[in-house]
């Protein structure tokens, strides 16, 4: 008979014993590492896995995303260094430029001044060596870009340029 064999209830009484031994190095070795024994349902389980695959997707969205985020920063850096240099560019040719327009407005108060006969008096041949000193600079490809910085030159132009009027 099946349950009644005295070899079948010694094998039992040795797999339970088995079983239990092992059941008491589990908890001794749970014990002496202060972690516990949990139990977790599969739909738990499952529910855990789906996370965790929703997490991978999410990182590798955002790992994408951050590639294009930075391809994109890439690319406004090179634009911003052309636009500066563009920007440099345009510059320099304002100053030239402004340069020249102060330069003709000295030159067309020289004229002037030339026109309504005040040539002889002794303002002209200076103003007009100052115009001529500009130009000579400007050829050498510096601007004349005012005297704002020169307060006392500034003065002797406007002396010189009221007197011609």
């Amino acid at each position: 008979m099946f349950g009644t064999d005295p070899s079948f209830m010694a094998g039992y009484a040795a797999g339970e014993s088995s079983a239990e031994y092992t059941k008491a190095l589990i908890n001794l070795s749970l014990a002496a590492t202060g972690d516990q024994t949990v139990e977790i349902r599969e739909r738990d389980l499952d529910a855990l896995y789906a996370r965790a695959e929703q997490a991978e997707v999410k990182a590798a969205n955002n790992y994408r995303s951050a590639c294009d985020w930075r391809a994109f920063a890439q690319n406004l850096e090179q634009e911003n260094a052309a636009l500066k240099s563009r920007l440099r560019d345009m510059d320099s040719v304002t100053r030239e430029r402004d340069a020249l327009l102060k330069f003709l407005d000295l030159a067309g108060h020289l004229l002037h001044t030339h026109k309504v006969g005040k040539a002889d008096r002794p303002e002209f041949p200076e103003l007009r060596d100052f115009a001529l000193e500009i130009a000579y600079n400007h050829l050498k490809g510096e601007f004349y870009e005012g005297l704002g910085h020169k307060p006392e030159k500034l003065a002797w132009l406007s002396r010189l340029w009221n007197a011609l009027r």
